[in-house]
């Protein structure tokens, strides 16, 4: 798992990305809702400039818009859709949103789509407002992407002007780089019959001085129905966290816009010199300013990356601590002098690894030599904070060649402690309440930033929700609020740029609406066969989504054909069914919010007037080692995860499979079986179990099939068997199943924990089985 410290965010652009089909105007979403108004940055052009989009007043069309399925919203060019978390509504609130298997199933998703090719986003979400209607159609939104842009509805536009953004939250940027990755745009669009003045853009606030304004198109007026644009930019003066307003003079109104942004602390850099393979005779620096300087966790170690504007010059760290480091469950990175070693695939056991890239320039293995680190801060999550390391390295393919010889800074300060949080916050009544705070006794502190969050406080960041103060104030106003829940937090910030641990209070502002939703899938699905069909009987599902369920769709997957029935029924009958066959059926409720989860069950019709068929044979095992009596018997990590043979605890035989996860944070942690089923055959069902056996309490399982093409193109996942909470030191048995849509593809079992990480524990896995029929 990669684990970015302080870097941009990222839009992966790869691959075709789908939309769905179904559309919802705004005109059905709520009577006289406006367009929606979209301003992103996405990529960069051949000239390596950002490429900006900018859309309204029917320029950016809205695909849909709900509680259950999320929003998506785009132009002509260039998409975004955010998806709710598997089960629940969408909620505000301000969101680490990681793209891919990485990703947190709890939190929502983010996809941006260009030119017919999309990928998905990693960054923040700042989810800033949301309305709905009774069925659960939203009718009002505002979504932030930091580093990339916004995208909203019917959120207020005064003047007839529209503003592209209200928001520009830049990603982190060091002290004095000020060219393309810290740049966005702002547009202005009038929509009136009527020319309108506009102001040049002015900043207040405690970073005032770091922005700045370029490329303007826009004059001191503005024609009916014509549109201007100009550059922000953004290059910190001072480190850490930053704020200003950007303010414009519209008509007769004076316009806000909140900037934020984040400017890395101390000093980073990374030094290479020698007459080594890679430097041969040359001193190479890389330096925060015309370098962006990123930390990361890599599979093998921490990674220091540099990285310029232009490509071609970079250069890149990694050193490996013991055991491969926290993302490998190995030692963190610890002070002193240490001899680091090449290793062959394996993760070293109790030598340091230590790698260089200069450019497209590296040693062909890991080096040799010593490190000697110094000023070492590592946090509670394994994360390096502050270090300097001196290193002398050979590249391992020739240890008689020259060493390299260099430094590596990282974010290297005097002053590394955070200051004290303030205190006893306290919030008044109303829609606008008023905010007090005590501030950090703390004597070093600059400006306490306080920020406000629609949400509980586990959903805060320091750069999200909507500004409330940044100076050496105690007490603030808040701007009006919608009803909901909100959490206010404060944060001192000392004149190093070291931030303290937030403040918090949580509030109500009104009375909350309630969130309308899809059903959940119905339960108790299961199928009686008969003569030429067979009998579906459900049980109503556990959550209606806050809407009465109005009906039941019984849809044959293998035809297509759907049977709609009453709400009140529990059982549909479906017939005109070749005997000796099998058809997979969904099972939906519908209510006015729309169709459900689904649930699925096998019809498999038999004749009643002849003798029944003799049992089948016993099914047979195809797995070629269930117990792991010699090894992981083809089964693989999925998505990471180290595999283990244990003796100790085991299910049966002599032997066990342990998985342990390789990083501090939730991710996909498990097994996958990739082998064992290579050549399905439609309509056949295929059952898979294992039995589990977590080390710590509340660990969950998921385990589903995944029907793949033979070239691995494409899958279709099939049902899902989830335990949420299994118990510590107990096996428990895990048996899932699915049926073959189509023949001659791969049917892949696999099962993982979505919630396992480095300090939760373990899982053994033994007496697995993978049968067909």
């Amino acid at each position: 798992m990669l684990k970015t410290v302080r870097a941009a965010a990222i839009v992966a652009m790869a691959g075709a990305l789908s939309l769905a089909a179904t559309a919802l105007t705004a005109t059905t979403a709520q009577a006289g809702t406006a367009p929606p108004v979209l301003s992103l940055k996405y990529g960069v052009d051949q000239a390596s400039q950002p490429a900006y989009q900018f859309g309204d007043n029917g320029a950016a069309r809205l695909t849909y818009a709900t509680l259950s399925r999320g929003i998506s919203v785009g132009t002509a060019s260039v998409n975004v859709t955010v998806t709710p978390p598997a089960g629940q509504p969408l909620r505000m609130g301000d969101y680490a949103v990681v793209n891919g298997n990485q990703s947190d199933p709890s939190r929502p998703q983010v996809q941006l789509s260009s030119g017919g090719t999309g990928g998905g986003f990693t960054g923040e979400l700042d989810i800033r407002d949301l309305q709905w209607n009774s069925i659960g159609q939203l009718y009002t939104f505002d979504l932030v992407l930091h580093g990339v842009g916004e995208v909203s509805m019917n959120e207020p536009q005064p003047g007839g002007v529209d503003l592209g953004a209200r928001t520009l939250a830049f990603p982190a940027t060091p002290i004095g780089f000020s060219s393309v990755p810290a740049q966005q745009a702002e547009w202005l669009h009038n929509t009136t019959s009527s020319t309108v003045a506009i102001g040049a853009p002015t900043f207040t606030g405690v970073g005032a001085a770091d922005f700045t304004v370029s490329r303007s198109t826009c004059a001191s007026s503005l024609a009916a129905g014509a549109s201007c644009s100009f550059i922000v930019g953004f290059s910190p003066k001072a480190a850490g966290p930053r704020t200003a307003s950007m303010r414009i003079g519209v008509g007769g109104s004076t316009q806000t816009v909140a900037l934020t942004g984040d400017a890395a602390l101390g000093t980073s850099s990374i030094t290479m010199s020698g007459n080594d393979p890679l430097d041969q005779g040359v001193t190479h620096t890389f330096a925060d300013g015309p370098f962006i300087i990123a930390e990361s966790i890599v599979n093998d170690g921490y990674a220091w990356t540099a990285l310029s504007t232009d490509p071609s010059k970079k250069a890149q760290i990694v050193v490996s601590p013991i055991g491969g480091g926290p993302a490998n469950n190995g030692a963190p990175l610890t002070a002193g002098i240490h001899t680091t070693a090449p290793w062959d695939g394996s993760v070293p056991t109790s030598q340091y690894g230590f790698r260089a890239t200069l450019n497209s320039l590296s040693c062909g293995a890991p080096m040799t030599g010593t490190i000697d680190v110094e000023n070492l801060i590592v946090d509670a999550l394994g994360l390096v904070e502050m270090a300097k390391i001196t290193y002398n390295e050979r590249c391992a393919e020739n240890p008689n060649s020259n060493p390299m010889t260099g430094t590596l800074l990282w974010q290297l300060r005097s002053d590394s402690t955070a200051p004290t949080a303030p205190s006893g916050v306290t919030v008044g009544a109303g829609s606008a309440p008023t905010v007090s705070w005590k501030p950090s006794p703390s004597t070093d502190v600059a400006h306490t930033i306080a920020r406000i969050s629609p949400g509980g406080a586990s959903s805060v960041g320091i750069l999200g929700g909507v500004p409330l103060s940044d100076s050496t104030a105690t007490s603030a106003t808040a701007p009006a609020l919608t009803a909901g829940q909100y959490t206010v937090a404060l944060w001192a910030v000392d004149t190093s740029g070291n931030v303290s641990a937030p403040a918090t209070s949580t509030f109500m502002v009104g009375t909350p609406q309630t969130p309308y939703t899809v059903p959940s899938a119905p339960t108790n699905v299961s199928a009686t066969p008969m003569d030429g069909g067979g009998v579906i009987s459900f049980s109503p599902p556990a959550s209606d989504g806050n809407l009465a369920v109005t009906q039941y769709e019984v849809r044959n997957v293998n035809t297509g054909v759907s049977t709609m029935a009453p709400s009140t029924a529990r059982s549909v009958t479906v017939t005109g069914l070749p005997n000796g066959s099998h058809f997979q059926y969904t099972v939906r409720a519908v209510n006015a919010a729309g169709y459900g989860a689904q649930a699925d069950v096998v019809v498999s019709p038999v004749a009643s007037t002849t003798p029944p068929p003799p049992p089948p044979p016993a099914p047979k095992e195809l797995l070629p080692d269930p117990g792991f009596e010699s090894g992981t018997g083809g089964w693989k990590a999925f998505v990471t995860g180290n595999l283990a043979s244990v003796t100790t605890p085991v299910h049966s035989g002599a032997s066990a499979l342990q998985v342990i996860a390789p990083s501090a944070s939730p991710g996909l942690v498990g097994l996958t079986q990739n082998t064992v089923i290579a050549n399905s055959m439609a309509g056949t069902a295929y059952t898979a179990s294992c039995w589990v056996r977590p080390s710590s309490a509340g660990l969950s399982i998921r385990a589903e099939f995944l029907e793949y093409t033979q070239n691995f193109s494409s899958d279709v996942h099939l049902p899902l068997t989830s335990i949420a909470s299994l118990p510590a030191g107990a096996w428990t048995k895990v048996t899932w199943s699915g049926v073959a849509q189509r023949s001659g593809e791969r049917m892949i079992p696999q099962i993982y924990s979505t919630n396992q990480t480095s300090s939760t524990g373990s899982i053994v896995y033994d007496d697995c089985s993978v049968i067909a029929g």
